[in-house]
């Protein structure tokens, strides 16, 4: 029997009709296997196998095989792509994070109202009034700062 190399091999005229035979024995005729049966030829190729029927189906299965992982592992690694960028355009969406003086300011503010709230359920009046004049002692100081002064 001829080997798929010997009959790569063929350096003459009927070197074409070779492969061509070659090729036919491989072919099963309907186009929805034809990468099937390409790889099928090429795994015989490569193998050095003859050209009996038995090696013909088994390098089919092989192509088969071959080609289902490939399916399997592209299949995979589109839906991980799809999830990064669904994750990524999800995350777009959401509002930005309040930033550091936004944070200050809003501690700042809870602790003036929690000492108010205490003040006030203590019953010393007083208090709250001395610490409004505080309050807005402290922001003429800033203001007073921020205009560079």
């Amino acid at each position: 029997m001829t080997t798929v190399q010997d009959t790569l091999k063929t350096r003459e005229d009927g070197a074409a009709r070779a492969v061509a035979h070659a090729l036919a024995a491989f072919h099963s005729g309907s186009a929805e296997d034809r990468e099937r049966d390409l790889l099928a030829f090429a795994l015989a190729a490569q193998g050095g196998d003859t050209l009996s029927p038995e090696t013909v189906e088994k390098r089919r299965r092989e192509a088969d095989a071959a080609l289902a992982a490939w399916a399997h592992r592209y299949l995979h690694n589109r839906i991980e792509e799809l999830r990064t960028e669904a994750v990524r355009d999800h995350l777009g969406r959401l509002p930005r994070p309040p930033g550091f003086l936004r944070l200050v300011a809003a501690a700042f503010a809870g602790v003036v109202l929690a000492a108010t709230l205490l003040a006030w359920a203590t019953g010393h009046a007083e208090l709250l009034v001395e610490a409004a004049e505080r309050l807005r002692s402290l922001a003429a100081a800033v203001a007073t700062l921020s205009a560079g002064g």
